[in-house]
């Protein structure tokens, strides 16, 4: 039997329509699927998967598998076969174009491909100010310039912030350096977990944990560093870290200008015309109170 099927071209379509028209996250379609977000980014990028996580993944979309299935490209082996695109695990970008944010990612390659810096940056600011879609560009960027080998992506769960911190309740969800480490190992090395440190130094790999805040940083981050050399590693959070091994880079809001061409540029695809038309003082009473 094949173990390993992917999407078809128009099946992705398919999939894509059914996905977005169920207003989710990759996140919560995995833990419907019953796999990781990885092997559900893995499906939305056309890549072959194990064919029972395919199966559940059309299951929980409403879809019937053989319509989106590539069944003339079906691999046998598994995922544990060796896959040599880059960027694999790099999530989609949910906007079109990331606005006003190019100084930013200019900044933070400079950064990463200084041997001077610590190995570990972190992109802090608040919610909604596209640290998750700024660190998308920087990864696809720096694989783009070949100042990585690859990309290693990790998103910690979302879960709820009460006074800075993680909420009783969704502890369980916490990621720490073991979940971390195995799904680094298991999902995106193919390697043993021990085989991660002499990885790390045999290839300059970027190492990227988003949503750091709900994530147990005490346990992960002085691990890391010890085992990233020469990879490096960035981090996108809410919080600022702490600990002097990281460099912290704040993210703020967007200047009017850039606020301005988004507010416009989403209007026109979206075919609002009253806000194609909005005048500058409008603009700057909507940047004013989004801050950004």
């Amino acid at each position: 039997m094949v173990r390993s099927i992917r999407a078809s071209k128009s099946g992705l379509k398919k999939a894509e329509k059914k996905f977005n028209g169920k207003d989710c996250t990759q996140d919560y379609l995995a833990g419907a699927a019953n796999c990781t977000r990885q092997t559900v980014s893995k499906f939305f990028a056309g890549v072959a998967i194990d064919r029972r996580f395919f199966l559940s993944i059309c299951d929980e979309l409403g879809l019937e598998w053989r319509e989106i299935a590539d069944l003339e490209s079906e691999i046998d082996g598994g995922e544990g076969g060796v896959n040599t695109q880059r960027g694999l695990y790099i999530p989609n970008t949910r906007c079109r174009r990331l606005w006003g944010r190019k100084d930013l990612v200019e900044k933070v390659l400079s950064r990463l491909s200084d041997p001077q810096e610590p190995s570990i940056l972190a992109l802090s600011g608040s919610a909604g100010y596209g640290k998750t879609e700024a660190a998308t560009q920087i990864a696809k960027t720096a694989l783009k310039n070949n100042t990585f080998a690859d990309v290693l992506w990790v998103t910690a769960r979302q879960t709820e912030l009460v006074d800075g911190r993680i909420s009783e309740e969704n502890q369980y969800e916490v990621l720490n350096w073991n979940r971390f480490l195995h799904e680094i190992a298991d999902q995106q090395l193919k390697c043993p977990v021990e085989g991660v440190h002499q990885r790390l130094k045999e290839e300059k790999l970027l190492v990227v944990l988003d949503n750091a805040e709900t994530a147990d940083l005490e346990s992960i981050l002085s691990k890391l560093n010890r085992i990233l050399s020469p990879s490096r590693a960035l981090l996108t959070s809410r919080v600022k870290t702490k600990p002097p091994y990281v460099g912290l880079i704040p993210i703020e809001g967007l200047d009017i200008t850039s606020s301005g061409e988004l507010l416009k540029d989403e209007a026109k695809y979206n075919e609002i015309p009253i806000l194609e038309n909005i005048s500058n003082e409008q603009i700057e009473r909507i940047h004013k109170l989004s801050c950004g």
